[in-house]
């Protein structure tokens, strides 16, 4: 069985999206676009930020996943027509909610606190798993 476990730097979710529509199961932090686009016990395991053992037991645990169901779920998640779909929304809800918020243009950017998975991980590194 294949396993792919993106880096914690990983900033987009390309990579998740092309490991689940090649059948492989994705492990990894439920931080940044994670717990978004893996659908825990089902495509993937996301575990807490900070907890390494608990990743480890992830790999153990994921020979339960059907790898099949990945693209699957891929598949009728991130078609063009639907990804399209939710850019447009999401084109349409920003502006909305900072007006709501009574905030125009950009302003200051936020400050940014470090991330303690960007510490401990560095690369993309592929998981082998045999059942």
């Amino acid at each position: 069985m294949r396993l792919w476990r993106p880096s914690a730097r990983t900033a987009g979710g390309t990579g998740v999206v092309e490991a689940l529509v090649l059948d492989t199961p994705v492990l990894g932090y439920r931080h940044g676009c994670l717990p978004e686009l893996v659908e825990h016990g089902r495509t993937g395991l996301t575990v807490d930020c900070d907890d390494e053992d608990a990743l480890a037991s992830s790999v153990c645990a994921a020979v339960r996943l059907d790898p099949r169901e990945c693209c699957r779920v891929a598949a009728t998640r991130f078609t063009p027509a639907r990804m399209a779909d939710r850019y447009m929304q999401l084109y349409t809800d920003v502006p909305a909610r900072r007006s709501r918020a009574g905030r125009t243009g950009y302003g200051p950017a936020p400050e940014i606190q470090p991330d303690r998975c960007a510490v401990a991980l560095s690369g993309e590194i592929p998981l082998l798993v045999k059942p």
